[in-house]
């Protein structure tokens, strides 16, 4: 019988495919507002609730905590939050867990097996 695993480090699972990717494409610029670490920090997210259905509850809710203040002062104010300002997510803010966490999960080369339980433990102590 034999195993099935994927075994590729959480490394070769998301960088190693955009490896040469820009330099392949006329299209590919640099964002000065947007940086790579950021932007593939957004990647590593979005895959992680998609595909693996973890998100930060607690964050979350914090989140949604700040959009409804702002959205109490603007409405003191005499003003409507922006639409887009409700439903958005600041793509270059992340947790301080899961950037611990993404930073671990590379130095120690660990495997998408290895390293998804230990996040959802971190999540699941906030």
């Amino acid at each position: 019988m034999s195993s099935d695993v994927h075994t590729a480090s959480v490394d070769h699972a998301f960088f190693l495919p955009l490896d040469g990717l820009a330099a392949a494409s006329p299209h590919a610029l640099a964002c000065r507002e947007f940086p790579d670490d950021a932007f593939i920090r957004l990647g590593i997210q979005r895959v992680l609730e998609n595909e693996h259905g973890i998100t930060h509850r607690a964050e979350d809710l914090r989140r949604e905590q700040r959009t409804h203040q702002a959205a109490k002062v603007c409405a003191m104010k005499g003003l409507v939050l922006p639409a887009l300002v409700q439903v958005a997510k600041r793509a270059s803010q992340h947790s301080l867990k899961f950037i611990r966490w993404l930073r671990r999960s590379l130095r120690d080369q660990l495997t998408e097996h290895a390293a998804l339980p230990l996040l959802r433990t971190l999540y699941a102590s906030s």
